[in-house]
């Protein structure tokens, strides 16, 4: 779901007792790809010094492992914000910073950690809810699953800036260090992630929905209700966006699977949906064949895996066959705001605001009749034409 950028926008927060005089430095290098043109670099990371000086001293209990600390017993310092990537729904910032206990004597520690902003089209408040329910749920209750611990977060409810924070992964993604692997690591990550498919399909609920942060089914992310469509298939754990930008790898072992956001129980069709995964960054024609024939190759390991779990075959044939046609057709998720609203202002208004909002417009639309030709032309070869309109969710994953 991530656009990662090709070079980071480094911002230097100076520490002195006047938070009203904000100095940022913004170092952009001659290589950086302006993805959003009318966003200021400095627009997101909770606005301001002071409200970012509490966040970290909110988490800082967390990431020590230790909640006996007071937010007023250190003093946050050397602060430091790498912008690492802008994705379809959130800003994703590196935080970096010094503690130092209230204590003269006291040493000093160094932390780092995620922060992630939501931008202007993300799902509020259930994208924040529904992520950081199933960090937590997964972190607690399946643990062979590797996921980012959450330190805080705020929704947005009352009027803050919304944000998670969350443990920083010593890693590099799946698809970025694809090609420097030999072919026995390269079939020894695939079956890694097979393995983590199994995992997650083993995960059983009672119907379609996100997750609550009290661990329960309730609305998805785009706050449809919950349902018990396809009552013959079992709702399992499903993370809608699991492809190799989302698994991060350390000594070629997967420390963490991320972007949990659109994450929740649905039918275990919906795991694959007959496309496998996308392990590599397609940049050239060798690079897309090769990851078409590992994504194919990947169904083959997840079918493997699960056989070995004692899976039954018509089980395994849910998880790996073609997907359900009509699910796909009536899992269409919800027009993000943006879409409706800049498509409705083309020809409005002068040529530069046109320029920028139509031509999202624009491109939004486009993106939504190729997807939904796509799920009709799917649905027409299938054998049933049975589908539910107040269903339809566009996705955008």
């Amino acid at each position: 779901m991530y656009l990662c950028l090709a070079s980071k926008v480094s911002l230097w927060l100076g520490i002195d007792a006047d938070f009203a005089n904000i100095q940022w430095s913004v170092n952009i290098s001659d290589s950086a790809t302006d993805t959003k043109s009318d966003v200021p670099t400095t627009r997101k990371c909770l606005s301001t010094r002071k409200a970012l000086q509490g966040v970290l001293k909110n988490v800082l209990p967390a990431i020590e492992g230790n909640h006996n600390i007071s937010s007023e017993d250190a003093a946050i310092e050397d602060v430091k914000v790498d912008f690492l990537a802008e994705g379809g729904y959130n800003y994703v910032w590196l935080v970096s910073f010094s503690s130092k206990p209230s204590e003269q004597d006291g040493t000093t520690s160094l932390h780092t950690a995620i922060l992630r902003e939501p931008n202007d089209d993300a799902f509020l408040p259930w994208q924040i809810e529904n992520e950081v329910a199933h960090l937590t749920f997964i972190a607690k209750d399946h643990p062979s699953i590797p996921v980012p611990k959450v330190y805080a977060y705020d929704d947005g409810k009352t009027g803050n800036e919304p944000y998670i924070t969350m443990e920083y992964i010593d890693g590099q993604p799946l698809d970025s260090v694809w090609t420097a692997y030999s072919e026995d690591e390269k079939l020894a990550a695939a079956r890694q992630v097979a393995q983590t498919i199994i995992e997650m399909g083993t995960i059983t609920f009672d119907r379609i929905g996100g997750l609550t942060l009290e661990h329960e089914i309730g609305p998805t992310v785009e706050a449809s209700s919950p349902s018990t469509f396809l009552p013959e298939q079992p709702f399992t754990l499903v993370h809608n966006d699991l492809n190799g930008r989302n698994i991060m790898m350390r000594d070629k072992k997967i420390a963490a699977i991320l972007d949990w956001e659109f994450a929740g129980s649905y039918p275990l069709s919906e795991m694959l949906e007959g496309r496998g995964v996308d392990l590599l960054e397609t940049v050239d024609d060798e690079t897309e064949e090769e990851n078409s024939a590992w994504s194919l190759r990947m169904g083959e390991l997840v079918a493997e895996a699960a056989r070995a779990r004692g899976w039954d075959e018509g089980r395994v044939e849910l998880l790996v066959g073609r997907g359900n046609e009509e699910l796909g057709l009536a899992r269409i998720e919800m027009v993000p705001d943006f879409l409706a609203e800049d498509a409705s202002d083309i020809g409005a208004g002068n040529d530069a605001d046109n320029d920028v909002g139509g031509s999202r417009g624009w491109t939004a639309l486009v993106v939504w009749i190729a997807s939904f030709l796509g799920d009709v032309w799917r649905l027409s070869n299938s054998e049933s034409l049975k589908f539910w309109p107040h269903q339809w969710r566009l996705r955008w994953s």
